[in-house]
């Protein structure tokens, strides 16, 4: 996917480090992807809606990578569906993303 995009992660506090260090290998490959994959639909489409999907782990790393799409495409509106998503955050995370623009659902089995 040529150059990488090495983005320092600024919602690393609110993740926790067990969560974090285990994503830690991923993340930066899955947000550098996904966010060469957001900026060549919005480039080269009238599209301004975003939905990232993932199950378990990808839904981890879904959740991580739409923190990061709003700082570098604002003007897109972001919808986040997970299923049986590992809980990598704490109770400051779910206050921010409960104050986000970010549409968000998640689906569990109970």
């Amino acid at each position: 996917m040529g150059s990488l995009i090495s983005i320092k992660c600024p919602f690393q506090s609110f993740i926790s480090s067990g969560s974090y260090n285990s994503l830690l290998p991923h993340r930066l490959r899955v947000v550098r992807d996904v966010f060469a994959g957001v900026k060549q639909a919005l480039n080269e489409s009238q599209y301004k809606n975003v939905t990232i999907i993932g199950h378990s782990l990808g839904g981890a790393l879904a959740l991580i990578s739409s923190l990061y799409l709003p700082t570098f495409f604002p003007n897109a509106h972001y919808r986040l569906v997970t299923y049986g998503m590992l809980r990598v955050g704490n109770k400051a995370l779910a206050k921010y993303l409960d104050n986000s623009l970010i549409d968000i659902t998640r689906i569990t089995n109970r």
